[in-house]
This record gives C-alpha cells, structure tokens and sequence, in this order.
C-alpha cells in the first residue's frame, strides 16, 4: 500500500510543474493580447513590418557588441542566458508535453549548472572595485543572486525527478520559492 501511495504522490509534484508551465504560457497569451488591445486604442499608422522583423537581429548584435567588450562578461551572460533559455525549453519539452524522459532531466541538471556558473560569475565580477564602480546600482545589484536562485529552483526539481520517484512537499515548496 504504501508502495502505491509514494508511486503516486510522486507524480503529483510533476503534474504541478506541468500545470504552472501552462498557467503561466496562458498567463503570456492573456497579457500579450492585452497589450495588443492597448496599441489598437490609438491611432492607425503604417507599419513596416519588414522592420519588425529586423529586431531580433539588431537587439542580438548589439548586445553581442555591448557583451563582447569584456570576455568575462561575455561569458558569464552566455552561460546564463544559454542555460535559461535551454532550461526553459527543456521544462516545455518534458513537463509540457508531459514525456518526463531521465535523459531530458540529466540535460536539464546540466543547463541549470551552467545557469548557476554565469550567475556566479556575475556576482564575483561585480564584487571587484574596478567593476563596482560601473556597473549598474539598485535593483540590479540583486540580478546574479536572482538568476543563481532561479537556477538553483531549476537544479533541485530536475535532480529530484532524477533521484526520486517521490519529493517531499517541503522540497518542492523550497524549489519553487526559490524559482
């Protein structure tokens, strides 16, 4: 009996995950259209679209010219962007489509390492003097403690669908605080 009831509950943590990645894909798509009813109280204008689609490569190449200045920097913001983005499509992937493959959490274990390696770099680099001085004040100050607790979230729910059929609510609690 209790074999069944631990086997059960197990799944029960999963489906959560499941269910908050599409609350919050549902949650995207309701502000999307919101703000799209917003633009449409105003005036009408042309649009070139052709220039919309300009700006991902434009924002992409700037940033890389902002990034590439400092090869620490480079390789901090690549570590973490690259981990968050894989992190966030491996958790589309598994959790979303429900597959909940082992081979898909050992991936998504080793992107939030490499998450959490960037953040970690990021706080190292904005404890130097030098780089204290320029770097942005207030709220960002917090961003590499942010993006190292999302990152740790990420890694404790992944590894725990690895190791255990079952998670303690407490943990998933703390995994999600920490998300």
């Amino acid at each position: 009996m209790d074999a069944v009831l631990s086997s059960s509950s197990g799944w029960v943590w999963r489906d959560a995950v499941t269910a908050v990645f599409w609350l919050a894909v549902a949650a995207l798509t309701i502000g999307t259209a919101r703000r799209a009813a917003l633009w449409r109280t105003g005036r009408t204008a042309s649009v070139a679209w052709s220039g919309l689609l300009a700006i991902p490569k434009r924002y992409f190449v700037d940033l890389h010219h902002v990034v590439a200045r400092e090869p620490a920097v480079a390789r901090a913001h690549v570590a973490v962007a690259g981990g968050a983005l894989a992190c966030l499509a491996l958790v589309a992937i598994n959790d979303g489509l429900r597959l909940r493959l082992a081979v898909l959490d050992i991936a998504l274990v080793a992107c939030a390492l490499v998450m959490l390696a960037g953040a970690v770099m990021m706080a190292l680099r904005r404890r130097q003097p030098a780089v204290a001085a320029r770097v942005s004040r207030g709220p960002w100050q917090r961003l590499p403690w942010t993006l190292g607790a999302g990152a740790l979230g990420v890694l404790a729910l992944a590894a725990g669908a690895l190791w255990h059929e079952s998670i303690a609510p407490w943990w998933a609690a703390l995994c999600v605080l920490a998300l």
